[in-house]
């Protein structure tokens, strides 16, 4: 499964925090501070996931959360570069 518009062609489909817009085809942010970039995706505990994102600028930091605001995978901060997590809800392997 995709996420619907993760390649953010169009500002549709994501829940955005004051700090993001989405443009051109990239999600950026703005300032300094803390500030989410959401989209809603069915996460089944029994499958295994591939998470794949570039960051171009800065340092940032990933968390999933699922419905009820609970951490379902937190993850280090990432510096620029291209990166690929593959995860479970339970465990997660970086790559």
């Amino acid at each position: 499964e995709m996420v619907t518009n993760g390649d953010f062609a169009t500002d549709t489909d994501w829940s955005k925090g004051g700090q993001w817009t989405i443009s051109g085809g990239t999600a950026n942010f703005l300032n300094g501070g803390q500030s989410s970039l959401q989209s809603n995706v069915g996460i089944t505990s029994s499958l295994f996931y591939k998470l794949e994102f570039d960051i171009t600028v800065a340092s940032a930091s990933i968390d999933l959360v699922d419905n009820t605001n609970v951490s379902v995978l937190s993850l280090a901060t990432y510096a620029v570069g291209h990166h690929i997590v593959y995860f479970q809800q339970t465990s997660i392997k970086q790559c």
